[in-house]
């Protein structure tokens, strides 16, 4: 019977719940906080996702503004991403940065390829400089300058009574003008000239000669002889290859062509006259000369001449400190007159027109003082037999020839000055000298033998009093 009343028939409708009780209002400072929107957990790729329709996705409604004991509610703004304008600023960008990277590499090549042709120029040019002479060397053919050269060669034989002397010249016109040394012929009365594969010997004619540079012209009748040519003896560099043509020993060594190397290129010979000293500007070589090679040609690798053979070192004087010498045979040293010059000074002959040694380059000229000097130097002694010393830097005279410089300097005397100028130095007293005439009165400033302080006196350069 209980059983039958707990048990609620079927069709009665279960009892409602009851109402829910009113909440009370809450103070305005103690309002929840408005819940915000969820973020979107994942970003969907623009390129592969396609947008979809607004069906699809439903936007949500912004709820609308709630003002909670009159405070404005304002919504939380959200900004979505704008993916298209992203990869357009990523593709400028990446842009940018590629065009600098190729900007950075254009310029590399460009410079790198530079650097590559300059080095290549500077190899050529330094290649080219270090092989010139060996090229210069190799492509010396002394057959072919022999048979160029041989025929415009010719032998001099001159006498004057039962004394002779034999030499070698060239031609330097096809009239049969022919240079030479002049002093193959000075004071010769009869000169004659053998040409190259004959035994004819023609008759010559002095046309003109420079004694103080040993150049003399001569002319045989004739015409068409084979000329030389001349080169620029300026441009010869020591080392390079020469080859001179003569007669030495004359007729029993006719027409010898011997080959050696340009040993230096201003080689300085001096010559003492009566009042002044010639030096002589030659050009040395050690291709083979001997006495009948004066007067012949001495060509570069071409086959051009570029000098005059003069003369051959065969021995020098060495002074041994006791008053005596030894003599020292020397070999391999001969001397040729620059061509340059010789070619100025041949032309002047033959056109009959005085030509200066000096002028041309051939030698300098310094007139005689009469002593001979040497550089002492501030508290040495003036001989080793003395206790006076040297009481400032200047030139001391070790010997003076009779009546040399007018008689005023003696042995011991200092010379510290030249003509207004201070002078230390033998070489630069020397080397002073070459821009003065013979005549020319000059002041010295000289110390004295014993003296303390200098004095002045007036000497005549190249003149010597009796």
């Amino acid at each position: 019977m209980n059983e039958e009343k707990n048990q609620l028939p079927l069709e009665e409708e279960a009892p409602q719940a009851p109402a829910p009780a009113e909440q009370p209002i809450q103070p305005a400072e103690e309002a929840p906080a408005v819940a915000e929107e969820p973020s979107v957990a994942m970003e969907a790729d623009p390129e592969t996702v396609e947008e979809a329709p607004a069906e699809q996705f439903p936007q949500a409604e912004e709820p609308a503004p709630v003002e909670t004991a009159g405070v404005p509610y304002e919504p939380k703004v959200i900004y979505r991403w704008d993916y298209a304008a992203q990869k357009r600023h990523d593709d400028e960008v990446r842009r940018k940065k590629e065009s600098k990277r190729n900007g950075f590499a254009f310029f590399g090549i460009v410079f790198c390829a530079f650097l590559i042709v300059i080095g290549l120029l500077i190899g050529v040019l330094a290649f080219r400089d270090f092989s010139a002479p060996v090229a210069t060397r190799q492509s010396v053919d002394t057959v072919a300058i022999a048979e160029k050269l041989l025929p415009a060669t010719v032998l001099i034989s001159a006498t004057q009574g039962t004394t002779g002397s034999v030499g070698s010249g060239f031609f330097v016109s096809q009239d049969g003008m022919i240079a030479t040394n002049y002093h193959v012929i000075e004071g010769m009365d009869t000169i004659k000239v053998k040409l190259y594969g004959s035994n004819l010997k023609k008759d010559a004619t002095v046309i003109g000669y420079n004694a103080d540079c040993d150049i003399a012209v001569l002319k045989i009748e004739g015409s068409g002889y084979p000329a030389v040519t001349f080169g620029n003896s300026d441009a010869l560099r020591v080392g390079e290859e020469a080859v001179a043509i003569g007669n030495p020993s004359g007729t029993d060594a006719e027409w010898t062509v011997t080959k050696g190397i340009i040993s230096s290129t201003n080689r300085k010979l001096l010559i003492t006259a009566t009042d002044e000293i010639q030096e002589l500007k030659m050009i040395q070589t050690d291709a083979a000369v001997n006495p009948g090679n004066s007067g012949g040609l001495l060509c570069n690798g071409r086959g051009e001449v570029v000098g005059i053979v003069a003369r051959k070192q065969v021995y020098r004087a060495i002074g041994l400190g006791s008053g005596e010498s030894v003599s020292v045979f020397d070999e391999g040293i001969g001397y040729a007159i620059p061509g340059n010059g010789a070619k100025k000074m041949i032309d002047g002959i033959i056109g009959k027109r005085s030509v200066d040694p000096v002028a041309v380059g051939l030698m300098r000229v310094r007139p005689l003082i009469g002593i001979s000097v040497m550089t002492i130097k501030k508290g040495e002694k003036l001989a080793d037999e003395q206790l006076m010393e040297a009481p400032q830097d200047g030139i001391l005279i070790a010997s003076v020839n009779a009546n040399a410089a007018n008689g005023l300097l003696e042995v011991g005397d200092i010379i510290v000055g030249f003509d207004g100028k201070a002078v230390t130095e033998s070489d630069e007293l020397i080397e002073m000298l070459y821009s003065y005439k013979r005549g020319t009165k000059v002041t010295m400033r000289v110390i004295k033998n014993g003296d303390y302080y200098p004095s002045d006196i007036e000497v005549t350069l190249g003149v010597f009093t009796s």
